[in-house]
């Protein structure tokens, strides 16, 4: 960051770097930890049984590490600001739900989790590839799931840390609107981007994200904006990592999906 553009910020800031790292730190890069991620419980999510100990109401927007309630369907929106774009796959056994493979770019498949065939490249991996249906015509999407990666700040707690926004399968179009809401925002600084997001409902009935244009951080100086930069910073120069949980079956697209060639 410009010095012109350093004074009046948050002394947090100086103990932290604005590439997020403290003394004492260096040796901890963002593949050492897991990021949070904000979800929405779905009909078939344990913890949406009446019986289960912490027992969350189907539609509910939460803090998957803490399950703290962020809203409901048919509640107000939450305000975030978002930090980095990223891409990435992941691709679940069918029946255990157990992670197999997955991409922190969505181009190069992750060697935490390598493949036996050996393939490195999701270009030339037949998993993250869509089929047609030869008799109905209808798309068979990959196996290896595409994913829109946020990481973001819940507005005016942002001093709390990232978490990590994951659009995927039904919230795999939300997404895409949210890129065109950064695409088009005038040369602004990702991290001065606010969303409005909600709890929607998809089609097929399981619960998705929705978003609308929150406007932009008014000042270089707000928490918020200075924190949102040093989460920048940091995911830009480290891989970030993310647990990402498999999506209940509610979540998977319909099979009239259109075919995205």
């Amino acid at each position: 960051m410009p010095e012109e553009n350093k004074e009046n910020i948050p002394a947090v800031v100086y103990d932290y770097g604005f590439e997020g790292v403290a003394p004492g730190q260096e040796d901890i890069d963002s593949s050492d930890y897991d990021f949070p991620k904000i979800t929405i419980v779905q009909k078939t999510s344990k913890i949406a049984a009446p019986t289960h100990p912490n027992h969350v109401p189907e539609g509910t927007m939460i803090i998957d590490s803490t399950g703290e309630v962020l809203t409901k369907v048919g509640g107000p929106p939450i305000e975030v600001v978002l930090c980095k774009k990223m891409n990435g796959r992941a691709m679940f056994d069918k029946d255990t739900f157990v992670l197999l493979h997955k991409s922190f770019d969505g181009i190069h498949c992750s060697d935490m989790l390598p493949r036996a065939d050996g393939n490195t490249m999701c270009i030339t991996c037949d998993d993250a590839k869509w089929s047609k249906n030869e008799k109905t015509g209808k798309a068979i999407p990959c196996a290896c799931q595409e994913q829109i990666i946020y990481p973001v700040v819940l507005r005016g707690r942002s001093s709390e840390g990232p978490l990590a926004l994951i659009f995927q399968k039904t919230s795999y179009d939300t997404g895409k609107k949210v890129n065109g809401i950064v695409k088009f925002s005038a040369g602004k600084p990702i991290y001065s981007i606010i969303i409005k997001l909600s709890v929607g409902v998809h089609k097929s009935g399981a619960y998705m994200f929705d978003v609308k244009p929150g406007g932009y951080i008014p000042s270089k100086h707000d928490d918020d904006y200075v924190f949102g930069e040093m989460i920048y910073q940091s995911v830009t120069q480290q891989r970030m990592n993310i647990d990402i949980a498999p999506v209940p079956e509610a979540e998977s697209p319909d099979q009239d999906t259109d075919l995205p060639f």
